[in-house]
């Protein structure tokens, strides 16, 4: 009787926790067969079918190697493997997302890059496919991860649209194609002028002078600057003269003083009206261009799977979201479910860092968070990460919640702030592998104007430069840095880059704060009153 009634309170434990953390319907029953998949640079969590999962990371690393092979990035360090959620529906990705309008996002947070999507095939030419949805996603992943490079918008997106369509042959063979839905687009509107496309930088065309200036045109205006650039994309690298002007054209537009018709002019050897002339003909001489090539070496891929329990793939749906940042969401609505998943014994180390960031963000739990900080540490949680969860409350509590890059903090008692950067430092010796205490470390000095960077500050901002180049407010700390060092004008310049390649006019005006705070700083910035420091040590 023991025995049976022990049964019966795990059984409701097991129910409980999948309706609270996954929103667990008899419907949905068969969908919640969760599988992890690890290969050498992903780790693919997906209810999709097993061979399709497997087709999905085999075809990921082909990928992977064939980018590399085409933009010769190199990939000669181990980056960190690409987390992946990847729903079998439209459907299910959107019930765990939320994210309408799309069919799956990438992005690069401190505790590394990840991706939420379906592998749902489109059910006819003119849908959306779920595999090249996460195709384009990776392929911004390497080129931002592994290139120094700013890129156009219409360039970044094109290019991710070009290689997305890529298919694998048994003998090696790869073909792109081209999406339909974005011919579909070039067929029935008006294209945006190339100067508009070119000159948009780093901003989508909803946020460009185009939708300003042509209401008519600001509907489709985002969906032609992805098709524009695909077909543009696509016809420079099948162009032989052309391809090899790509490069010039995008070391040119990073140079900070360039003009961008100038740049283009001389890349290309011709005008935004004569080249658009040529794409425009192109894509009507062919409407659907296909390319085909072969990789005789592609990798062989190994790969460990693990089936997830009913209680740990029930939580997928909200598991994927708390990577994704959304604890003052998902982690307080499902607070009690992430507890009992711990003493539960599912993964306690991530459940109790899940928990302490759900602390962190949300006031009425942040009482909360020695307790889960203490379960990390004791689940044998990272130090580097121990260190940076002890960062983020010592932040808080020093600098406010509501600091900002843009208005600089003065402070009375630096007692706190000197046992964080004695405790960052100790992380960075433990787990030198481990960005994280870098970046936290120079946050220390960010929110200050009053006090110059150390060394330490220096060399760590140039880790966080290499490893976590798409990190938000990474390049605005760098900024700050240089110019409490004695670099003002080499910050005010990186800045204004920034400006010019913003995804935003939002963002272009922070950026414009931060370098008017910068300017006021009282630290002289001239280079010859750093050659005198220079030559005083």
């Amino acid at each position: 009787m023991i025995r049976l009634a022990r049964m019966v309170t795990l059984l409701a434990t097991v129910l409980w926790l999948l309706v609270v953390a996954g929103g667990w319907s008899p419907a949905r029953a068969k969908e919640r067969i969760w599988r992890e998949y690890r290969s050498a640079h992903f780790i693919v969590r997906s209810n999709a079918p097993r061979k399709q999962a497997h087709r999905l990371i085999r075809d990921l690393e082909w990928y992977r190697h064939v980018v590399g092979r085409i933009t010769n990035i190199d990939f000669s360090y181990s980056d960190a493997p690409l987390r992946l959620w990847a729903w079998a529906t439209f459907d299910g990705y959107l019930h765990a997302t939320g994210a309408y309008g799309t069919g799956g996002f990438y992005n690069m947070g401190l505790d590394g890059a990840y991706a939420l999507m379906t592998v749902q095939p489109a059910r006819n030419p003119r849908e959306i496919d779920g595999r090249q949805i996460i195709l384009h996603e990776y392929t911004h992943h390497l080129i931002h991860q592994f290139s120094p490079l700013q890129y156009p918008r219409w360039y970044d997106e094109g290019f991710a649209e070009f290689l997305s369509t890529m298919q694998f042959g048994k003998d090696g063979s790869i073909v792109l194609g081209g999406p339909l839905w974005r011919a579909a687009v070039l067929r029935d509107f008006d294209w945006v002028p190339f100067r508009e496309l070119m000159e948009s930088k780093g901003q989508y065309m909803t946020q460009h002078r185009v939708s300003m200036r042509d209401p008519r045109r600001a509907r489709p205006a985002t969906d032609l600057q992805y098709a524009e650039g695909w077909i543009t994309v696509h016809y420079l690298m099948t162009h032989p003269q052309r391809r090899k002007q790509i490069q010039t054209y995008l070391s040119l537009m990073n140079r900070p003083d360039v003009n961008d018709e100038d740049a283009f002019e001389q890349a290309f050897q011709t005008t935004y009206k004569k080249l658009q002339k040529e794409v425009y003909q192109y894509f009507w001489d062919m409407k659907l261009p296909r390319l085909g090539i072969t990789v005789p070496d592609l990798p062989k891929v190994a790969v460990n799977e693990r089936k997830l329990s009913a209680t740990e793939g029930a939580f997928q749906n909200v598991e994927a979201m708390l990577v994704a940042g959304d604890y003052e969401g998902r982690g307080a609505k499902n607070w009690d479910a992430l507890v009992k998943l711990y003493e539960a014994g599912v993964r306690p180390a991530d459940m109790a860092y899940y928990l302490a960031r759900t602390a962190l963000a949300v006031e009425k739990r942040r009482d909360a968070f020695p307790r889960w900080l203490a379960a990390y540490e004791k689940a044998g949680g990272s130090k580097a990460v121990i260190a940076s969860l002890k960062a983020r409350k010592a932040l808080d509590d020093i600098f406010g919640l509501k600091r900002s890059f843009a208005k600089p903090v003065t402070l009375s008692d630096r007692t706190g702030l000197h046992d964080l950067r004695r405790a960052l430092k100790k992380a960075m010796l433990a787990d030198p592998g481990d960005p994280r205490p870098h970046y936290f470390y120079c946050l220390t000095f960010a929110y200050t104007d009053d006090e110059k960077p150390d060394r330490q500050a220096m060399a760590s901002i140039g880790i966080v430069r290499d490893r976590l180049p798409d990190v938000e407010g990474g390049k605005i700390v760098e900024a700050i840095l240089l110019a409490k060092s004695g670099e003002r004008d080499r910050a005010l310049a990186q800045l204004q880059v920034m400006q010019r390649w913003a995804f935003s006019n939002g963002e272009r005006e922070f950026l414009g704060k931060v370098a008017r705070r910068i300017e006021k700083m009282p630290i002289a910035a001239d280079a010859a009153g750093r050659a005198k420091t220079s030559k005083g040590r």
